[in-house]
């Protein structure tokens, strides 16, 4: 990953961050249509899931309830649980880095969904993708404050939710099809076409149904959009945006404080109460 200047080591004649926003205007729009890109990746990689759920009873011989497992409990339990946690590193720690591991992680655990060969493997690899997902917007929303001046923020952040709608769509329209009309035969021979012959060795293509291409076939892309991050998007300087006068902390309060804190903004308190009856309806 590409290290950022430190705003110590920026010329005394460049305007401060809070006027021009973090990098060139090029540069910052490249940075939030990568994490848009990343928002999409996390929202397919969680709902072809449900897509799928049907051919995957039928092959692994699951139960409703199984699904309901498997949907439900081993993904939120670590990816409401470990997102405070992961945010509180972010603050001490590369929120680049931390993206870029999660988006390797639960990319990773997609394809290992497609190789899956019980209810206990799958319920493994979908706890797993919701600790990778854990990850991913705690540490851009901070990335996003500090690449855009105050007065953009709110179009950037609004932007990088498009993520939500956009993944949920792309899904729909990947794995479906891909389920419906892709076969291991499919691929095998398009290797071959390729030249491939690397590719075709590496598992016995002709047995794997068209879920488990779907999962495989939406999953390695993050993989390697993760080594596209690596290489060309910087970690902003902590701040970098600020207005004069904002206040900066060495040590960041504890959790405690924090809660604390927001607890008693009731703008906050109302945000959460609709965030939480909305996903009930999805």
């Amino acid at each position: 990953m590409t290290d950022a200047a430190t705003p110590s080591q920026t010329s005394s004649s460049t305007p401060p961050g809070y006027i021009t926003g973090f990098g060139t205007p090029l540069y910052r729009g490249y940075v939030l249509s990568s994490l848009l890109v990343v928002y999409i990746f996390n929202f397919i990689d969680r709902s072809i899931f449900g897509i799928l759920t049907e051919p995957m009873k039928l092959s692994l011989q699951l139960e409703d309830w199984h699904m309901g497992l498997l949907g439900g409990l081993a993904f939120a339990i670590f990816y409401t649980t470990l997102g405070i946690p992961i945010a509180r590193i972010a603050e001490r720690r590369s929120r680049m880095m931390i993206i870029i591991i999660s988006l390797t992680l639960w990319s990773l655990m997609t394809v290992l969904c497609g190789f899956a060969t019980s209810f206990l493997t799958l319920f493994i690899f979908r706890l797993l993708v919701g600790v990778g997902e854990a990850g991913c917007t705690p540490p851009a929303q901070s990335v996003i404050a500090d690449y855009f001046k105050p007065t953009s923020r709110a179009t950037a952040a609004s932007i990088y939710a498009l993520g939500v709608p956009l993944g949920g769509m792309l899904a729909g329209l990947a794995a479906g099809p891909i389920n419906d009309y892709v076969t291991g035969e499919n691929v095998y021979n398009l290797f071959g076409s390729w030249g491939w012959t690397w590719a075709q060795g590496l598992v016995d293509w002709n047995s794997l149904e068209g879920w488990r291409i779907a999962f495989i076939a939406v999953g390695l892309p993050g993989v390697l959009f993760a080594l596209i991050l690596f290489f060309t998007v910087k970690e902003p300087p902590r701040g970098y945006s600020d207005p004069p006068g904002a206040p900066r902390k060495a040590v960041p309060d504890g959790f405690g404080t924090v809660l604390k804190d927001l607890m008693r903004k009731p703008t906050y308190v109302h945000v959460v109460a609709g965030a939480a009856i909305a996903s009930f309806a999805g």
